[in-house]
């Protein structure tokens, strides 16, 4: 019989026609690589693309689909549809499911218009993450390397390197090619550091500008392990809406009253970026910011010597050392 529509968010639009379920469910069963595939509809100007997601505790196959415009980029979809599944499903028939429908959509929304900064941001939200940018930086390497790579220094099997390098594409900073006897080689185009830069506006509180100028008295370029720690904090949209206000304020800071209406009353939050050094709690009566979180990409020329001594010791092919290197010279 094929698969059953189940439900739709918005509730308005009309559900896909059972051709291109069946179409979606066919593509699905065939591939045994993946479990996230997309289908283009170009009669319709759409794509598609699909998670299928076995349920345990009601022993059911799903799949959770996306209709997306024909210039999206369905590969962005994937880790967010892995982060909502579970929830979903789990809800499912339930009756406050409607509300946890609306929910995803909106999660699913939000996620798709991350910005560059959010981005950068989650490239250290996961340590695995964190490690595949550590070989990265050793230049260019294959995903069935860097699979058997990760299995045999880090004990990782079932590893999706397709999701883990989702915001590196997004952000532009690796390109994925086929060379000669190599399919599927990773390359770094761009690397990324993160830094602590100063309110623009110079503070009228003299106790402020004091706590400023102590936090930048020393070096403010921030280890990948700091920005794991910091990411939490910066997940939180009303941080981010905080530190705009801030930086809009001329360093005047705003009322406690304000900012603790603008966290939603989260006092932790407000604690934790006082403790991280990011604003400056005025004994809960003004606020002010201390320092923001900036990134900066820049040519890995640091490669180049790397990249002649892998080759040296037969870790890489000549071709990929060669494609690297115009690569780089390119982003120069």
């Amino acid at each position: 019989m094929g698969p059953n529509a189940l439900v739709q968010f918005p509730p308005e639009e009309n559900f896909p026609t059972k051709e291109l379920l069946l179409k979606i469910w066919a593509q699905h069963e065939t591939n045994t690589t993946t479990n996230f595939i997309s289908v283009i509809e170009t009669d319709l100007h759409k794509k598609f693309c699909s998670l299928l997601k076995h349920h345990t505790p009601t022993n059911k196959t799903f799949f959770i689909l996306l209709e997306l415009s024909l210039s999206s980029d369905e590969r962005i979809y994937q880790e967010i549809l892995e982060n909502v599944a579970n929830d979903l499903l789990d809800n499912y028939g339930k009756p406050h499911f409607s509300h946890v429908l609306s929910e995803t959509y909106r999660t699913i929304k939000n996620y798709s218009e991350m910005d560059n900064y959010q981005l950068f941001f989650r490239i250290f939200d996961d340590n695995i993450r964190i490690k595949v940018l550590e070989y990265l930086r050793k230049g260019v390497i294959s995903k069935n390397n860097l699979r058997n790579e990760m299995k045999a220094k880090f004990g990782y099997v079932k590893l999706n390197l397709d999701l883990l390098i989702t915001p590196f594409l997004r952000l532009g900073l690796i390109k994925i090619e086929n060379v000669a006897g190599s399919e599927d080689s990773i390359f770094l185009l761009s690397d990324i550091f993160a830094y602590r830069q100063p309110p623009a506006a110079k503070p009228k509180n003299l106790e402020i500008l004091k706590e400023i100028e102590d936090l930048f008295s020393r070096e403010q370029i921030l280890s990948d392990k700091e920005l794991h720690y910091l990411l939490p904090l910066f997940e939180n949209f009303q941080t981010l809406q905080l530190i705009k206000l801030l930086s809009l304020k001329n360093g005047s800071g705003i009322a406690y009253e304000v900012v603790i209406e603008l966290l939603r009353d989260d006092k932790k939050l407000l604690n934790d970026l006082h403790e991280n050094r990011i604003i400056f709690n005025d004994k809960d009566q003004f606020v002010y910011l201390l320092s923001e979180i900036h990134f900066q990409r820049f040519s890995p020329q640091y490669l180049i010597p790397i990249l002649k001594k892998r080759y040296e010791n037969g870790e890489i092919s000549m071709n990929q050392l060669l494609a690297h290197m115009k690569l780089i010279t390119k982003s120069k």
